[in-house]
């Protein structure tokens, strides 16, 4: 190249090589802001399925309402966990495998939903919340290559 001389070449590639090196580290914090961010929005949903399920027994709870809190156990065993590389959200409930017929209803009795009530909720927040996540993974990184 006329008129450059090999120093300043040498320059622009090390320039050109950290620049490129920065750019993947940023990228790659994406994934772990993501799997963040549904952590949050996992803990969300599951205080707002909680939430549902507050009031207590007796009466019963009528079709279509949330249902009424007995002994505790349908409510304190939702949990959430993001599965990982695949950028999903499972909630389950370890403790009350009766949760299906809650919230779908049984040929003899009429739903009470309570977690897609809950999902619809937090789905409208979800974007927010991954990319606030997604952000401070970002802001984390650079800090680093900066300092």
């Amino acid at each position: 190249m006329a008129g450059t001389s090999s120093g300043s070449m040498a320059s622009n590639k090390g320039a050109m090589t950290r620049a490129s090196n920065n750019i993947k580290a940023i990228a790659t914090a994406i994934g772990p802001g993501a799997e963040a961010g549904l952590a949050v929005a996992g803990k969300l949903l599951v205080t707002r399925i909680q939430m549902l399920i507050s009031k207590p027994y007796p009466p019963a709870s009528n079709p279509g309402n949330p249902p009424a809190r007995r002994t505790g156990n349908l409510r304190s065993g939702y949990k959430a966990k993001v599965v990982k590389g695949q950028l999903s959200l499972a909630v389950q409930n370890d403790t009350a495998d009766y949760w299906k017929f809650l919230e779908f209803g049984t040929s003899k009795m009429r739903p009470r939903p309570h977690v897609r009530p809950s999902m619809r909720a937090v789905r409208d927040e979800l974007p927010k919340i991954i990319a606030k996540s997604i952000e401070a993974k970002q802001r984390a990184v650079a800090r680093r290559l900066t300092a």
